[in-house]
């Protein structure tokens, strides 16, 4: 556990692990769909808007800034 934390991995993530990374040797079981522990896909989240009668680029910023999609951060 020493090393995953020097490791950073677990300051990035909600949750503090990862299924996907250095984290998933960790986890003996997943109950459920993976997709609640790893995070919605985008493909479903796009899916989704457009169902509601949205686009997905309604959902980026209009204010004359740098556009980009809500949630997206600017550190990567």
């Amino acid at each position: 556990m020493d090393a995953y934390l020097a490791s950073g991995e677990p300051l990035q993530v909600a949750g503090g692990f990862t299924i996907d990374s250095l984290g998933g040797a960790f986890v003996q079981e997943i109950m459920g769909d993976p997709s609640n522990v790893v995070g919605i896909s985008l493909p479903t989240v796009r899916r989704l808007v457009t169902e509601c009668g949205l686009t997905w680029t309604d959902l980026w910023s209009q204010s004359g800034e740098q556009t980009q999609p809500l949630g997206s951060s600017d550190t990567a």
